[in-house]
């Protein structure tokens, strides 16, 4: 009887001798997309040190890869998209995956990682065609629709496993499950039910952002950290989430809305994108407005913010282009990177004077804003805080004023002369050796500088 014929595995090898690799200051693989289509079955060797960005990704016949001792780290999406990706190996020396480096391979059902792996980010594995759990987190889940319930010996659901699975229903979380990551069940818009057991003591930020079809939550006593807001953007949802003062959801969303009394904080994207919102009344006692709280919510007129508020985080107006005015209090201490970014309809504010410095964009792109009083106490105005204010006319710089970076007044087409310290140093336009990435200068060409 003739012996049946054993089909031979073709193997790439990949090292310091391959085209594939670029020297930068170690040996690295690159990304060259032509190149790498060809790749079925690789083996890496271990005089490359770094796995770069998307140096395999969309490897649309890739099956097997294995990764030899010496590879010290796989970069963000290294090996994303392979779709007929079935098995790695990685070695001990690998020290970090990066975000999503293994990420839509639905085929993927073997994976050795090793034990003393130091860091694995975010979505390293999502999408992947298995449960992969390691040391009690989930990193990936086979199942990803209808009804699931999650693998028993989770006690960590990780960032982004269940991501966009638009198919997902009910979730069953069992008890000894402790923690939920970031974006876990985000943008879940077909999720109508989840219980959450009474182990849970972490939920992090957007874990079910965007679950539209969430009627009702219910937080768990035991929970004893809840980072920024975990149920941003959960519009469906039935009544009020408020939870130890933090105002998550607020069921009405139009018109006139005045904050409930008790209120400390209003939570990340509480109010984000609600286009019938009119105007906002903040209660004395709210000392926090947190990160997009009332992002693109392009109607709202007015707000009235209290002397107790002591933050506002960045972008938590960005995109309100029909706000007018604002008075920033004095107990503010601290106005975040792109707090009023593209107000386009804002003429004129007051800012704090707790303030020591203006943050990154802050009022960039309010292009109606005439004039603007830098408080006495304002040390650094930094990188593009009024970039783009076509209209700004006037502005007044104090003596605090040590340093104004990049970009801080380019663009503001209306400011003719200004002002500023005599000791204070002004960012000027210079070359830099990253593409697209050159530094502006603190004022553009139209104003006179007068030093005082």
């Amino acid at each position: 009887m003739a012996k049946a014929k054993t089909e031979k595995k073709a193997v790439s090898v990949i090292g310091k001798k391959s085209k594939f690799v670029t020297e930068i200051k170690t040996y690295e693989i690159g990304d060259r997309t032509a190149e790498k289509k060809r790749f079925k079955n690789i083996i890496i060797e271990g005089d490359i040190e770094r796995i770069s960005d998307n140096a395999f990704s969309s490897c649309g016949k890739l099956e097997t890869v294995e990764i030899r001792d010496g590879v010290r780290e796989i970069g963000e999406k290294a090996f994303a998209n392979c779709p007929n990706l079935t098995s790695v190996v990685i070695p001990d020396s690998v020290e970090e995956i990066k975000g999503w480096a293994f990420s839509h391979c639905p085929k993927l059902t073997s994976v050795v990682i090793p034990d003393d792996l130091k860091v694995i980010y975010p979505g390293a594995f999502v999408g992947a065609g298995m449960d992969l759990i390691r040391r009690g987190e989930l990193l990936s889940a086979k199942k990803r629709s209808g009804k699931i319930r999650i693998p028993a010996g989770v006690d960590h659901i990780g960032p982004e496993v269940f991501n966009d699975c638009k198919q997902l229903t009910a979730v069953t979380i069992p008890e000894g499950v402790e923690c939920i990551g970031g974006e876990a069940f985000a943008n879940c818009s077909g999720l109508t039910s989840v219980k959450l057991p009474k182990s849970i003591t972490e939920i992090d930020p957007d874990a079910f952002g965007g679950c539209t079809g969430l009627t009702e939550v219910k937080i768990p006593d035991g929970v004893e950290y809840l980072v920024d807001n975990p149920f941003a953007g959960c519009t469906g949802l039935k009544s009020d989430l408020i939870w130890h003062g933090m105002l998550l959801f607020l069921k009405k969303r139009a018109g006139k809305v005045t904050i409930p009394d008790g209120v400390k904080s209003i939570e990340a994207k509480a109010f984000a994108d609600c286009k019938r919102l009119t105007s906002v009344v903040i209660p004395d006692g709210v000392t926090y407005i947190g990160s997009k709280a009332f992002k693109n919510c392009t109607n709202l007129k007015s707000v009235a913010i209290p002397d107790s508020v002591t933050e506002i985080a960045w972008e938590a107006f960005a995109g309100c282009t029909s706000l007018k005015s604002v008075v920033i209090p004095d107990s503010v201490t601290e106005l975040g990177n792109g707090a009023f970014l593209g107000c386009t309809g804002l003429t004129s504010v007051v800012l704090s004077k707790g303030l020591e410095s203006i943050d990154w964009n802050v009022f960039s792109g309010c292009t109606s804003l005439k004039s603007a009083v830098i408080p006495d106490g304002v040390e650094t105005i930094w990188e593009k805080a009024f970039y783009d204010c076509a209209s700004l006319a006037s502005v007044v710089i104090p003596d605090s004023v040590r340093e104004i970076k990049s970009g801080a007044f380019v663009g503001c087409l209306s400011l003719k002369e200004v002002t500023v310290p005599k000791d204070a140093r002004i960012a000027v336009a210079k070359s830099n050796p990253r593409p697209n990435r050159r530094v502006l200068p603190a004022f553009g060409v139209t104003p006179k500088i007068t030093r005082k």
